[in-house]
């Protein structure tokens, strides 16, 4: 009988085939017509389930903008939309 975590894996790895079906289909893909034609596959780490995590998502109520640091000096302006707290192996994550 399937369990919880083998369903995790088989959503992790159908969501993989998803992004590798829309890296080959010439409407979708960000891939040159060139590169698209010797695509195989993206590189994906192995599935660890142990970072999959059920999150209590808030919504931030009057979000203040902010400029967020870039490896260039662009500063892109953003603003918190909302806050995940979760727990991952033992550890509370606010």
């Amino acid at each position: 009988m399937p369990t919880a975590q083998s369903h995790r894996v088989k959503d992790v790895q159908d969501f993989q085939k998803k992004l590798n079906s829309e890296f080959k289909d010439e409407k979708e893909s960000p891939l040159t017509e060139e590169d698209r034609n010797s695509f195989t596959s993206l590189d994906f780490f192995p599935i660890d389930t142990s970072f999959i995590v059920i999150a209590k998502i808030e919504l931030v109520k009057d979000p203040v903008s902010f400029k967020m640091k870039t490896t260039t000096d662009r500063l892109p302006v953003y603003r918190t939309y909302a806050k995940a707290s979760f727990e991952l192996k033992g550890k509370n994550m606010c």
